[in-house]
């Protein structure tokens, strides 16, 4: 098995909330094991969470991007050959953006 440690950065800047704000071609198979975020959030919104989709379906949902850390999520497999996109959920305050990175940590060939 060759599997390879590798961190998948995603920047946004001064992003509203929309769907598919950031996306990635994953040419191999792909093992997701977590999310780095380290971003500004303005407008005060009540909440902020990301979605990650693999070709338009859900894998995560609701995922806390509040506050900056590394967030451990459960290992998602994503299939080489998949397009990897992140929606963007603000919710309250007054016309709220992220900008900063958030990346998807994981494995290559798991």
């Amino acid at each position: 098995m060759n599997e390879r440690l590798t961190i998948i950065p995603l920047r946004l800047a001064a992003q509203a909330a929309a769907n598919g704000v950031a996306g990635v071609y994953v040419p191999r198979d792909f093992l997701l094991t977590q999310v780095s975020v380290f971003v500004s959030i303005a407008g005060g919104p009540s909440a902020a969470t990301i979605d990650i989709q693999d070709d338009t379906v859900d894998v995560i949902t609701g995922q806390d991007i509040a506050a900056n850390g590394l967030k451990n999520v459960s290992d998602v497999n994503i299939a080489g050959g998949s397009v990897v996109e992140v929606d963007l959920n603000l919710t309250g305050g007054s016309t709220p953006t992220v900008t900063g990175e958030i990346a998807l940590i994981g494995y290559w060939g798991a």
